[in-house]
């Protein structure tokens, strides 16, 4: 079983800006977002900056998919919420490092448009007559 490791408010903001100076990891508009080559280099690069000894590779992809997960998650709360704002109550994200994390992943956290394979009747985005 791994060690597990409990990041501090000041381990973790430290974690998402070395996040986000490796664009290769987190933005799909970036050309070597999809070179395996290039992410494993990222991942060493990154383990060197973070320096937390027992640290590696596996587990910085563990904790981004882990703030990831918390990041969309409070996104879709926020979207929930964001009705209330008529009558005057105002949603603020939990997570203290939301805004941080959200200055950079907005563009790439968008949904992308899907088409069930459930309907009998052919999707127009997927099937274009």
């Amino acid at each position: 079983m791994a060690n597990l490791i409990k990041f501090g408010s000041t381990e973790l903001f430290k974690f998402i800006e070395i996040y986000r100076n490796h664009k290769c990891l987190w933005d799909t508009s970036n050309q070597n977002y999809k070179n395996r080559d290039m992410r494993n280099a990222a991942l060493s690069s990154f383990t060197e900056e973070l320096g937390i000894d027992g640290f590696g590779p596996k587990e910085i992809t563990t904790k981004i998919k882990n703030i990831r997960s918390q990041y969309l998650q409070e996104k879709k709360d926020t979207g929930v919420y964001r009705n209330w704002i008529q009558y005057g109550d105002v949603y603020h994200p939990k997570l203290q490092w939301f805004n941080l994390l959200d200055s950079f992943l907005v563009a790439s956290a968008e949904p992308r448009t899907t088409c069930s394979n459930l309907v009998s009747v052919f999707c127009a985005f997927c099937f274009p007559v």
